[in-house]
């Protein structure tokens, strides 16, 4: 008996000795020797601006942290910094300002909120396009201490006001787009070029609403008048003019998509709380479709039987086709049915951007039929047609977890919902950079709907870093996130004006003119800096190349050095040594602020000897 409690104990005590040994390893494990390299992970913070709201769009302030359900790829995701609503205070501080301007000193503490208003002129009314004035002037005010900015488009974005505190130029900038929409923004009223001997090269798609509608049902009853005549040569003249016009509304239709993700990738270098507000009819994914079922409709009207009763079109529902040509236009019209590639990549950008992008469309009504309408055009089915417009805009208002209006009164209720902004930050591990994640972040909270944008995308230049460092990021990026970029959304064409000044000693004098407005400021501590890079080439006449000649230009002006710089011009005297002879100058500008902003322009001299 007592041999055998010997054995056990000695088994008991092999078993400890092992058991430490195994233990002292993981131990000799975990704690890396002199010299050795630590594991780090590749860890990113994702900050999320969202909305919460009630089943009517009204904002909700009482959230806490534990309200939240985040996941990101799939997997749920713990908060690792919470922001609610700012509470609104009795007297809010006036804003610190750089002196003299009305740009903000760059200061830490909560988030700045910036607005850009965006206003579709290509397919809003006239009257809607007033309408959309007195909503963003309404919601500006509505906003207090928001930065505001405006583009306008028509042919092209045009930036009227960017990312100012000014409610006064608002105004009369909104003012003069209502006054002459067209004229202040563009010359340009079609879309296609013009042909070889000067004449219009087919139909070209109008700019303005308006025109369009009308050019739409020209082009409709000259198919229908050329076929009752029964002549083949007109009427095959007539359905080359209308597939030309298709053709030209699908290229409008991608230009403006490709200015609208243009300005929109300059407004999401601002960093912080970012609302767009589009004022438009929408965009139609399928450019051409209403115009194709209009056609259908009209022609179907035109051969029924009037003995059978009026023909009463069907208008209650949906098309038969999406991006199909319908039966009876096949081999007459030649149409690209399929949805704008350039849409849908627009809508992936956005969905990953931390932009939040508002559609409201104060056309309401502009588009019922009236007694201006022909028969023809009174067969038009207005109500697909703006399903249609809509379908494309809500793609990207949905990804972004923005909101939609129909109406020409008040929004003022869209910056009371901006009041329900919370600020979430999660950290997320073993990411990859070319890789997009889902994100989805919903409420516990029964009755609440929360607005949040769909992906997540790792930054390039985002590097592995260890627990202590990670805990630092959270902290200031829910301090700011401000990120490196332009202040204001310069042209990107950068005009030049050119003067010769001579010879003067050994060299030869060329003036530079450039103006301050069309360089991208950037505010740092309490100025507003620049930089760009003009280069000047004098290559001489029948010669192959020329050794060009490079000036670099930095600019650092005080609040009231900007302000009064505005509307002005900069000039800069470029010195060359040139012998005498005939040379033609090309002179480029580089914005080193604003990537896409350059501008060329071009001199023939005469050097002097």
């Amino acid at each position: 008996m007592k041999r055998a409690r010997l054995v056990c104990l000695v088994c008991l005590a092999a078993l400890h000795a092992l058991l430490g040994t195994a233990t002292a390893a993981r131990a000799q494990e975990r704690t890396p020797a002199r010299g050795d390299v630590s594991t780090t992970v590749r860890v990113e913070v994702v900050l999320l601006d969202v909305l919460a709201v009630d089943g009517k769009d009204r904002p909700i302030l009482d959230l806490t942290k534990d309200d939240f359900d985040v996941r990101i790829g799939g997997k749920p995701q713990q908060l690792e910094g919470f922001e609610p609503p700012a509470k609104p205070a009795a007297s809010a501080p006036s804003p610190e300002l750089i002196g003299g301007s009305n740009v903000r000193v760059a200061t830490g503490g909560a988030p700045q909120l910036h607005v850009l208003f965006v206003v579709d002129l290509e397919e809003l009314p006239p009257g809607a396009v007033m309408a959309a004035g007195k909503q963003a002037l309404e919601f500006a005010r509505a906003a207090a201490g928001a930065r505001i900015g405006l583009v306008t488009h028509y042919a092209t974005n045009a930036p009227r006001l960017w990312d100012e505190v000014s409610l006064d130029r608002l105004e009369t900038e909104l003012t003069a787009v209502a006054e002459d929409p067209a004229l202040t923004v563009s010359n340009t009223a079609t879309v296609t070029s013009r042909s070889k001997n000067g004449r219009e090269a087919g139909a070209a798609a109008e700019r303005g609403y308006a025109q369009r509608q009308r050019q739409e049902s020209d082009l409709v009853e000259e198919i229908l008048r050329a076929e009752s005549l029964h002549d083949r040569a007109l009427t095959d003249a007539a359905y080359r003019a209308f597939s030309m016009y298709l053709r030209s509304e699908r290229l409008r239709a991608i230009d403006a998509v490709t200015e609208l993700r243009s300005t929109l990738e300059s407004f999401a270098v601002l960093g912080d709380r970012r609302h767009a507000v589009l004022f438009s009819r929408g965009i139609e994914r399928i450019p051409g479709a209403g115009v194709v079922a209009y056609l259908e409709t009209a022609r179907r009207g035109a051969s029924h039987d009037p003995r059978s009763g009026p023909f009463q079109p069907d208008m209650t529902q949906r098309r038969g086709f999406s991006s199909e040509t319908p039966q009876d236009l096949a081999g007459r019209v030649v149409w690209d049915g399929t949805p704008m590639r350039e849409l849908d990549d627009l809508a992936t950008f956005l969905a990953s951007s931390g932009v939040t992008l508002h559609m409201v469309d104060p056309s309401a009504g502009a588009d019922l039929p009236s007694a201006e309408h022909g028969y023809v055009a009174s067969m038009r089915d207005r109500a697909s047609d703006r399903r249609d417009l809509q379908d494309g805009a809500s793609r990207l208002v949905s990804v972004t977890g923005g909101l939609m209006r129909a109406n020409q009164g008040s929004i003022a209720s869209f910056a009371d919902t901006l009041s329900a902004s919370y600020r979430l930050a999660v950290r997320v591990s073993d990411v990859q950079p070319a890789k997009t994640y889902k994100v989805s972040v919903s409420s516990r909270r029964r009755g609440v709907r929360i607005l949040s944008r769909s992906a997540f995308r790792p930054a390039a230049s985002a590097r592995a870093q260890g627990p202590e460092r990670v805990e630092e990021a959270v902290r200031a990026a829910m301090k700011d996130e401000r990120r490196p970029g332009a202040a204001r959304l310069s042209p990107r064409t950068i005009p030049l004006t050119l003067a010769w000044k001579g010879k003067k000693g050994d060299f030869s004098l060329l003036e530079v003119r450039v103006p301050y407005d069309a360089l991208g400021f950037v505010p740092e501590e309490d100025a507003m800096v620049a930089s760009a890079k003009i280069t000047v080439t004098p290559l001489p006449l029948g010669a192959a190349k020329a050794e060009p000649v490079s000036e670099d230009v930095f600019l650092s002006l005080s609040g009231a050095e900007y302000s009064a710089a505005q509307g002005k011009e900069l000039a800069r005297t470029i010195k060359l040594s040139l012998p005498p002879g005939r040379y033609q100058l090309t002179v480029t500008i580089e914005d080193a602020l604003l990537e896409k902003s350059a501008g060329v322009a071009r001199l023939t001299i005469e050097a002097a000897p």
